[in-house]
């Protein structure tokens, strides 16, 4: 759902459809998803931030994980203006994500997005995997997305698929690093 931007009226609303038992973890007795999203538009209201929305139970999900990887080895300080960068010519890490759909009674593994090794070219391919797969739905023309939208997580970790960066501490092996709805 969609509301106009007043500050405590959509969690409220996340927390009465919480204690309903209509949204989250509690809902999955009903055969719903227990994923939340909500997108809160606390700031100062502009043609950028005039709307909250609440998303929710999903029925399609993508996730990415961490590869196992081996962080950088320099011990450097960006702090001191020390970054240190991945050597020219190594290959980037094939960024994976996993189709899953809401079964009623959890998340199946349906396929795999493989083969991008930059964060951009493997968000068109989810963007184009998701419009093949979620209902096609019609929306209210004041609404400020339409159809099937895209929102999640994205952790800083996807920086490693953005920029040359050596990167010290790496997610743990397996970690989600982005989830998409």
């Amino acid at each position: 759902w969609a509301l106009p931007a007043e500050d405590g009226l959509l969690p409220a609303l996340a927390e009465g459809l919480l204690d309903a038992e209509l949204w989250g973890e509690a809902c999955t007795g009903r055969g719903w998803a227990p994923d939340t999203l909500l997108l809160h538009s606390g700031g100062p209201i502009s043609d950028v931030a005039e709307f909250s929305l609440l998303a929710g139970p999903p029925s399609l999900r993508f996730l990415a994980r961490q590869p196992t990887l081996t962080g950088c080895s320099q011990q450097k300080s960006a702090l001191k203006g020390d970054v240190p960068l991945v050597p020219q010519h190594t290959s980037r890490p094939e960024l994976r994500w996993s189709v899953e759909s809401w079964t009623g009674g959890g998340w199946e593994h349906s396929e795999s997005i493989r083969g991008h090794t930059a964060l951009a070219p493997a968000l068109r391919a989810v963007a184009e995997v998701a419009n093949r797969l979620a209902p096609k739905m019609q929306s209210p023309p004041d609404l400020p997305v339409s159809g099937a939208a895209i929102a999640g997580l994205l952790k800083y970790d996807l920086v490693q698929w953005t920029e040359p960066l050596c990167l010290q501490k790496l997610a743990a092996p397996g970690e989600v690093i982005g989830v998409l709805y």
